[in-house]
């Protein structure tokens, strides 16, 4: 299997290029198609085979004009295997928890990262592996990340990676709404003495988390016009607790230029004493929109704008909402 990808991301605007097929019976392949204006950023091609090493080249297209990108002989190494367990930290298996695997530093190339979930003995195995330097990382539901570095020689080397899971207490979050129907798929960070963990609210409104220290703060955010994001702090130490989501206040406003002309892109901060700051994007229109807690006084700070009229920040002004 012969594959090529490319992307670029400039500003909101994103470019794809993809292209895929089979090698020949002789090994030659042809890829037709490919975008020539993605400029800032390479094209790679991924091929795929049992029993090789997954091979990776990355080329830059004819920006100019078209014309055929010859690219040799690619050579496919012998496969390695990148394997290993996660257990918990009295040596039980963790299964079911995903494993990603990385190779090569971030932002290069498309094709170079792959996940597993470990089996119910705690295994993970990736097969067919390039010799490259490789970090995996983990990050167990409402737990902290680890990560482990490993390398593979030009052998078809096998290594093994342990992760071990350290000491933790439940904390459990029951979200609902102001009729105590649960929330899901709400995204919740605990704070604690440790650091910030993170976990999404399942079909009853609950999100588990593996804490080492206490839960000292929560903020719930919602992609859902209908709630306002909120957060909650721990006066006492507590295992379990039910927040109810507050019902939103929409804010809504139009942003223009001291002509009268809408300003596009720019990005409006409500700034609230009480609870965490939120932003929003102005559309084509100079349009906003932002939810917010019923009677609650916010700050509004136009932070920056990306037009060609070069402006670059407003003063605040203070908005009011007295309803839902």
């Amino acid at each position: 299997q012969v594959s090529a990808r490319g992307w670029e991301s400039i500003g909101r605007v994103k470019k794809f290029s993809h292209r895929s097929g089979r090698s020949a019976s002789d090994g030659r392949f042809l890829l037709e198609g490919l975008r020539r204006d993605l400029t800032e950023t390479p094209h790679t091609l991924i091929v795929t085979a049992p029993g090789h090493a997954r091979t990776l080249v990355d080329f830059d297209p004819h920006p100019d004009e078209p014309g055929t990108i010859d690219l040799g002989d690619v050579r496919m190494a012998k496969p390695g295997i990148v394997e290993g367990a996660i257990l918990r930290h009295d040596g039980s298996p963790a299964p079911r928890i995903e494993v990603h695997l990385r190779d090569g530093p971030i932002g290069v190339g498309r094709g170079r990262r792959e996940s597993r979930r470990t089996d119910d003995l705690g295994r993970f195995r990736f097969i067919d592996q390039p010799p490259s330097d490789f970090t995996l990382w983990i990050r167990p539901p409402g737990g902290t990340t680890q990560e482990r570095n490993t390398t593979l020689s030009a052998e078809g080397d096998r290594v093994s990676v342990t992760f071990r899971l350290p000491i933790t207490r439940e904390f459990r979050l029951t979200v609902v709404d102001e009729s105590d129907r649960p929330v899901p798929g709400a995204w919740v960070t605990a704070y604690t003495d440790a650091g910030q963990i993170s976990a999404e609210t399942g079909a009853k409104g609950e999100a588990v988390f593996a804490a080492r220290k206490r839960v000292r703060k929560i903020s719930v955010w919602v992609d859902d016009r209908e709630f306002a994001n909120t957060e909650h702090e721990f006066k006492e130490e507590t295992d379990e607790f039910k927040l109810v989501l507050p019902g939103a206040a929409m804010l809504r406003g139009v942003l223009l230029d001291d002509k009268g002309r809408p300003l596009a892109d720019a990005w409006v901060k409500a700034i609230r004493p009480e609870e965490k700051d939120v932003s929003a994007n102005t559309d084509g229109e100079g349009r906003f929109e932002i939810a917010l807690l019923p009677g609650e006084t916010v700050d509004l700070e136009l932070k920056s704008v990306s037009n060609e009229r070069g402006i670059a920040k407003s003063d605040t002004w203070t908005a009011r909402l007295e309803s839902v």
